[in-house]
């Protein structure tokens, strides 16, 4: 992910650096950029990290990927954090996790 952070902070900073725009504001762009695009995501470790129980939702993610290639596919983009954790909650999605339950 690292590599994608660097992509989007030249993204960002790049007509700043070149003297086009004000470095202040680009950063600052860079900083909203990567908690929109990574925040869900951190919010989403950092629940599971505290060792709690898995939910009934999670329950279901889990059962569901094993026998579902599409929840599978889900949930892996998910874990790469190549789709946001929002994904889950997709019509679609939620469906095919209500028949695990």
């Amino acid at each position: 992910m690292s590599i994608q952070s660097a992509e989007w902070l030249v993204e960002e900073t790049a007509d700043a650096l070149v003297g086009v725009g004000d470095l202040d504001a680009a950063l600052g762009a860079y900083r909203r950029a990567h908690r929109r695009r990574l925040g869900p995501h951190h919010f989403l470790i950092s629940d599971l990290a505290t060792a709690r129980r898995a939910n009934p939702l999670e329950r279901a993610l889990y059962r569901r990927s094993v026998t579902d290639d599409r929840v599978f596919h889900t949930f892996e983009a998910i874990g790469s954090r190549r789709r946001s954790p929002a994904t889950l909650f997709a019509p679609g999605t939620l469906a095919r996790l209500a028949r695990a339950a």
